[in-house]
């Protein structure tokens, strides 16, 4: 087998196992103000896909926050600064404390600088 061979071979593995794969099912709560130090809503940050950021396709970016979020068991999870994902023990409870944050604060679902965009994984 060829080298040029394997490669699409390798290929077609990774599309199946992607298509195949559960879609994580989840709902928008909402956008809220962070705080800074330590009463923040979120405290824990388990992935980050800045770098990665498509402005064209910021679902992807939700959806890869979601995936990683599902394979921890996370029900609540955030994504703020423009495609990091953050969680807490409390957040399930604790967004609602929190003030709403102008929805221009988070675009396209994703939360920028000190906001939060909110989801629950279903």
């Amino acid at each position: 087998m060829t080298v040029a061979w394997k490669f699409y071979v390798q290929q077609i593995i990774f599309l199946l196992i992607l298509f195949l794969e559960d879609v994580p099912k989840f709902s928008a709560v909402g956008c809220y103000k962070e705080n800074k130090g330590s009463k923040r809503l979120v405290k824990r940050k388990y992935a980050s896909f800045v770098s990665q950021k498509n402005a064209a396709n910021p679902e992807a970016t939700i959806m890869q926050c979601a995936f990683v979020a599902r394979d921890m068991k996370i029900e609540y999870f955030a994504l703020q600064n423009y495609g990091e994902c953050w969680t807490d023990d409390t957040l399930g409870k604790a967004y609602e404390t929190y003030a709403k944050a102008d929805e221009s604060s988070c675009k396209d679902g994703i939360g920028g600088f000190l906001t939060n965009f909110v989801y629950h994984l279903m």
